[in-house]
């Protein structure tokens, strides 16, 4: 914040009032552009962390499937209990995907009120 706060006292040393203005106003269009790229960053990454976990989930739950269906006895787990293993990961994955998607939400809407303050 100490940067900010230099830049604007620098800004508010110059004595032309027109001149002064011009800056500010170049100076909040600044910020607010820096806002909404960080929030676009947010969410880009938060997307790219959704789909590696639901590759990395897919990639378990074909191999726990993939193991059980390949043994020879009877050493596995069921595929009762395999299948409401991901029952289980399925009720968690869709609560974890409310719970991204309101989080993208509120970004949008900070991201809105952010680019309708230019």
């Amino acid at each position: 914040h100490s940067t900010i706060s230099e830049s604007t006292a620098m800004i508010d040393s110059i004595e032309n009032i027109e001149i002064r203005q011009q800056i500010q106003q170049q100076w909040r269009k600044i910020i607010q552009q820096a806002k909404a790229d960080l929030c676009i960053l947010i969410l880009e990454t938060a997307e790219e962390q959704r789909s590696t976990a639901a590759l990395n989930y897919d990639n378990h739950a074909n191999k726990l499937y993939s193991i059980h269906h390949n043994a020879l006895d009877f050493t596995t787990l069921p595929l009762k209990m395999i299948d409401l293993i991901h029952e289980y990961c399925r009720m968690i994955g869709e609560r974890i995907q409310s719970i991204y998607r309101y989080k993208i939400e509120c970004f949008r809407l900070k991201l809105n009120k952010i680019q309708h303050h230019e």
